[in-house]
Protein backbone atom coordinates (compact mmCIF):
# COMPACT_ATOMS: atom_id res chain seq x y z
CA UNK A 1 0.00 0.00 0.00
CA UNK A 2 1.45 3.39 -0.98
CA UNK A 3 1.97 6.21 1.49
CA UNK A 4 -1.27 8.26 1.80
CA UNK A 5 0.60 11.60 1.96
CA UNK A 6 2.43 10.97 -1.31
CA UNK A 7 -0.75 9.95 -3.10
CA UNK A 8 -2.57 13.05 -1.89
CA UNK A 9 0.20 15.42 -3.01
CA UNK A 10 0.29 13.72 -6.42
CA UNK A 11 -3.44 14.21 -6.98
CA UNK A 12 -3.16 17.83 -5.84
CA UNK A 13 -0.32 18.44 -8.28
CA UNK A 14 -2.35 16.97 -11.14
CA UNK A 15 -5.27 19.22 -10.23
CA UNK A 16 -3.01 22.30 -10.32
CA UNK A 17 -1.66 21.31 -13.75
CA UNK A 18 -5.09 20.55 -15.28
CA UNK A 19 -6.85 23.59 -13.83
CA UNK A 20 -5.44 26.80 -15.37
CA UNK A 21 -4.55 29.31 -12.68
CA UNK A 22 -5.14 33.08 -12.98
CA UNK A 23 -1.38 33.49 -12.59
CA UNK A 24 -0.88 31.51 -15.82
CA UNK A 25 -3.31 33.78 -17.69
CA UNK A 26 -1.51 36.80 -16.24
CA UNK A 27 1.77 35.40 -17.52
CA UNK A 28 0.26 34.93 -20.98
CA UNK A 29 -1.02 38.51 -21.00
CA UNK A 30 2.32 39.90 -19.85
CA UNK A 31 4.09 37.82 -22.51
CA UNK A 32 1.77 39.21 -25.20
CA UNK A 33 2.28 42.78 -23.99
CA UNK A 34 6.03 42.25 -23.79
CA UNK A 35 6.00 40.80 -27.31
CA UNK A 36 4.31 43.92 -28.69
CA UNK A 37 6.56 46.34 -26.79
CA UNK A 38 9.82 44.40 -27.15
CA UNK A 39 10.63 46.17 -30.42
CA UNK A 40 12.24 49.21 -28.78
CA UNK A 41 10.83 50.22 -25.38
CA UNK A 42 10.97 46.73 -23.83
CA UNK A 43 14.54 46.18 -24.99
CA UNK A 44 15.47 49.65 -23.70
CA UNK A 45 13.95 48.92 -20.27
CA UNK A 46 15.70 45.52 -20.12
CA UNK A 47 19.05 47.12 -20.99
CA UNK A 48 18.48 49.78 -18.32
CA UNK A 49 17.74 47.13 -15.68
CA UNK A 50 20.79 45.08 -16.72
CA UNK A 51 23.00 48.18 -16.66
CA UNK A 52 21.76 49.02 -13.17
CA UNK A 53 22.52 45.48 -11.98
CA UNK A 54 26.01 45.67 -13.48
CA UNK A 55 26.56 49.08 -11.86
CA UNK A 56 25.56 47.77 -8.43
CA UNK A 57 27.86 44.73 -8.88
CA UNK A 58 30.75 47.03 -9.85
CA UNK A 59 30.02 49.31 -6.88
CA UNK A 60 30.12 46.38 -4.47
CA UNK A 61 33.38 45.14 -6.05
CA UNK A 62 34.93 48.59 -5.73
CA UNK A 63 33.76 48.85 -2.12
CA UNK A 64 35.34 45.47 -1.34
CA UNK A 65 38.61 46.46 -3.06
CA UNK A 66 38.77 49.85 -1.29
CA UNK A 67 37.96 48.14 2.01
CA UNK A 68 40.88 45.73 1.48
CA UNK A 69 43.18 48.62 0.61
CA UNK A 70 42.07 50.56 3.70
CA UNK A 71 42.64 47.50 5.92
CA UNK A 72 46.26 47.29 4.73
Amino acid sequence: MPHPGLNRSRSRRRWIITKPSPFFFGQLATCAIAGTFLTKTGAFIITLILERKVQTINQTKEAVITGRLLRR
